[in-house]
């Protein structure tokens, strides 16, 4: 009599076939995430690479760069190069003399453009401000944020765009353009007033008086320092939206990744870039690279990056 053939399997070599399924979904899925990163931070790269073109054709077109923060209209650098970004038919439906919150401006300013987000970021969490960017113009590394009449009239930020910043060009990049950072990133603010996040949101520092903090020293120890836990030390800024807005822009004063600050009443600020990509953000330079810096640079270094005009000697980056 002829034995019949084992056709199945055990219920032991069916659990062992699911452990080894298992084990290798383990392990393929983490490589899958990192492969997917990689691709968003060289979509973000590319961005940024873009934007650097833009500014550059600008600067070849008028002779200097895009301003920085633009008063009273409010207009940034990011809306003034729309024609340079192939954005010319949205150009055409707004008037840079006007505000960006004219009836006129309005509507384009909703608009989203994909050239101005990272990838990795989140979808914008407060849509009704205007589409969203997640790049952000460099300041300096000084923390004045604003220029005031009485309050910072006698300093200028030491980066390539601020308020009122006019007729820089690349002469004025005296440190070098492969020296001097443009622009970089920053993450879209969480709505929460940082209580989850806090690297997502500005914060309202202690201190407020006239010309304090007064340099990127003091700036650093007061925003480290902070007891972000209370509720008097938070302030809730959106930044990033709408993308033709003049304020955003960053300042290297604290490396990236770290907290950021505000002291409103003295109108001065320590904005960090952020990103979401693993381990440091993507910056621009004046010369057209992108360069992914890491969240340990040499401060010295990264400051360095923040100004057109230091003299610094430059470290690796």
């Amino acid at each position: 009599m002829r034995s019949r053939s084992r056709t199945g399997f055990t219920l032991i070599e069916l659990l062992v076939v699911i452990a080894i399924i298992a084990v290798l979904v383990g392990l393929l899925l983490p490589a899958v995430q990192k492969v997917r990163e990689a691709a968003a931070r060289m979509s973000c790269q590319n961005n940024l690479h873009q934007l650097g073109l833009a500014i550059h054709n600008y600067e070849g077109a008028m002779g200097q760069f895009p301003p920085g923060w633009d008063f009273p209209t409010s207009w940034g650098a990011l809306g003034l190069v729309l024609p340079y970004i192939e954005q010319n038919n949205l150009a055409d439906t707004m008037d840079a003399r006007k505000s960006i919150y004219d009836p006129q401006n309005v509507p384009g300013t909703m608009f989203k453009l994909p050239l101005y987000r990272c990838p990795s970021d989140k979808e914008n969490p407060v849509p009704t401000l205007g589409g969203a960017t997640n790049y952000h113009t460099n300041n300096g590394n000084l923390p004045v944020f604003v220029i005031a009449r009485g309050l910072n009239a006698d300093v200028t930020p030491n980066g390539m765009f601020y308020t009122g910043s006019q007729k820089l060009n690349f002469a004025s990049m005296t440190d070098g353009s492969s020296n001097t950072a443009l622009a970089s990133e920053r993450l879209l603010g969480d709505g929460n007033m940082g209580l989850i996040s806090p690297r997502e949101d500005t914060f309202h520092g202690p201190n407020g008086a006239p010309g304090r903090p007064a340099n990127a020293d003091e700036a650093m120890t007061w925003c480290e320092g902070m007891d972000i836990s209370s509720p008097s030390a938070q302030f809730p800024i959106f930044m990033g939206a709408p993308w033709a807005h003049g304020q955003h822009s960053y300042q290297h004063i604290i490396r990236p990744n770290g907290r950021s600050c505000g002291w409103l009443p003295s109108l001065r600020a320590a904005m960090t870039p952020s990103s979401r990509h693993t381990g440091g953000v993507n910056v621009l330079l004046g010369d057209g690279a992108v360069r992914f810096v890491r969240d340990t640079i040499d401060l010295p270094t990264w400051r360095a990056m923040g100004s057109r005009n230091g003299g610094e000697v430059m470290g690796e980056f």
